[in-house]
């Protein structure tokens, strides 16, 4: 299954910055904008309470930040990435939300012999 059926499992929330004075072939934030262009309306539609914002802010580098449960977040640098490499920086950041949910279920677990004295 496709890491954008469960993106909003994992994702509190995603914020994709790029500079709009870089976006044209061979700058900075081409790839980071091509990637939105293709994919924000299948991410959306599968995931309609996911918030997905896209901000252009001058002077800044191509970032992904992605916001996970209990305020944990992770910056990635997609500066001067294909959109290819994007789709796969995305899969991790969503993995890794799955794998950080799991492991505060983990940490979580009152131990059996705490509950039964």
């Amino acid at each position: 299954m496709s890491w954008r059926a469960f993106a909003g499992q994992n994702v509190k929330r995603v914020f994709v910055f790029c500079d709009p004075t870089k976006v044209g072939p061979g700058q900075s934030s081409h790839g980071v904008l091509k990637w939105v262009n293709k994919n924000y309306t299948s991410i959306k539609s599968l995931n309609p309470s996911l918030p997905l914002a896209v901000r252009g802010v001058k002077g800044t580098p191509a970032v992904i930040n992605v916001q996970y449960a209990h305020d944990q977040e992770k910056y990635f640098n997609v500066e001067n990435q294909e959109p290819s490499d994007i789709d796969k920086v995305m899969e991790t950041a969503v993995l890794m939300g799955e794998y950080a949910k799991r492991d505060r279920m983990e940490h979580t677990k009152i131990p059996f012999d705490l509950v039964n004295p």
